[in-house]
């Protein structure tokens, strides 16, 4: 479930729900020329599990909703300055887009940010915080239009998906990690 709420920066990777408590959530705010998006959800599972399914290059992949195709081309192991090159199909439209991982700060945050697609711009910084026994994942996607015609319209199309998208990204981050453990759990039961 996600909710749109008013955010207030706390710190360089989180921020408050003024006293709510925390569950799905995502929120939209705007000016003139950017956009953002904030996205927060809880993982009941430790940090290093959080950072080791980011790091999978099959994560992508994973995170990818139904109904839409995705063909890696390139994907770096995640590190400062690796690329992740693809074309992400919305139906039968393809949409190539090239970003590189900036501001690697693993266990705590990385960035990716588009060098080319269909934005003018996009920045989308991922951040953990740790809650003991589970994990806060933080997202925040700050974006600019294309000017031009076709672009600004997948451009849109994409900004009005961002909570349906970041909802099931939540909910496949969440399946994929309990899977992870109750395989881990069995082979630790074979041994």
């Amino acid at each position: 479930m996600w909710q749109l709420v008013k955010r207030v920066p706390t710190s360089s990777c989180s921020w408050t729900t003024q006293g709510e408590p925390l569950v799905n959530r995502a929120t939209f705010q705007k000016n003139m020329a950017k956009q953002d998006f904030k996205h927060n959800f809880k993982v009941d599972a430790a940090i290093v599990d959080i950072v080791q399914f980011h790091q999978d290059p099959s994560a992508l992949k994973q995170l990818t909703p139904p109904g839409s195709f995705l063909k890696l081309h390139t994907l770096e192991p995640l590190a400062e300055n690796s690329i992740a090159d693809f074309t992400l199909y919305l139906g039968f439209l393809p949409i190539r887009w090239i970003a590189r991982h900036k501001d690697v700060n693993f266990p705590q945050e990385f960035t990716d940010v588009q060098e080319e697609g269909p934005f003018k711009s996009w920045r989308h910084r991922h951040c953990f915080i740790n809650h003991g026994d589970s994990t806060e994942v933080q997202d925040e996607i700050t974006l600019e239009f294309a000017p031009n015609f076709p672009q600004n319209l997948v451009g849109r199309f994409i900004w009005l998906t961002l909570p349906v998208l970041f909802a099931y990204r939540a909910w496949k981050t969440k399946v994929s990690i309990q899977a992870a453990s109750s395989k881990s759990v069995a082979r630790s039961k074979t041994v």
